[in-house]
């Protein structure tokens, strides 16, 4: 089984919608369910840049996203 397809499968049997993970300066955060994915394609932009399955954000704008995750009512597993 490919790996990225083995991490959603464990992070959707918790029913969260995005995970978050810390790479020292940036951080990537991977759409799990259906729902993360059509928030992402809505609210982050086109080109941002791709990493290990996810999208690489920087530090200082990590907490605005979540921020509207959280108010879109979607999860978030750090």
């Amino acid at each position: 089984m490919d790996l990225i397809l083995y991490f959603r499968k464990v992070v959707l049997m918790n029913n969260y919608d995005f995970n978050v993970s810390n790479h020292g300066s940036i951080y990537v955060l991977t759409a799990i369910t259906e729902d993360a994915v059509q928030w992402a394609t809505d609210h982050l932009p086109d080109d941002a840049p791709q990493w290990e399955g996810g999208v690489a954000i920087e530090a200082n704008y990590l907490w605005a996203i979540l921020e509207g995750i959280d108010a879109d009512g979607l999860t978030v597993n750090s």
